[in-house]
């Protein structure tokens, strides 16, 4: 499980977000991560949020790991027919 208990976003026109998280592998710290992002369009104001993460298996917890950072989605679209 990737915790990220209180991550700060803040905006005006521009935006910004950051927060520190711990991995937490079979009960105890496996290490430390932060995450940030930018955005832009109609937005004002500021707020404080945290999320955890929970990573189903080895394959994704390696993968952490093995690349400098990575980005989480979403799509929505026409289901497969």
């Amino acid at each position: 499980v990737l915790v990220f208990p209180k991550i700060t976003k803040a905006g005006l026109g521009v935006g910004g977000q950051y927060g520190d998280g711990v991995l937490f592998k079979a009960g105890r710290v496996a290490g430390f991560y932060n995450t940030s992002g930018a955005s832009y369009g109609l937005q004002a104001g500021a707020q404080q949020f945290g999320y955890a993460m929970f990573l189903m298996n080895d394959k994704a917890v390696a993968a952490l790991g093995a690349n400098e950072g990575f980005e989480v989605g979403a799509h929505f679209g026409e289901r497969d027919r």
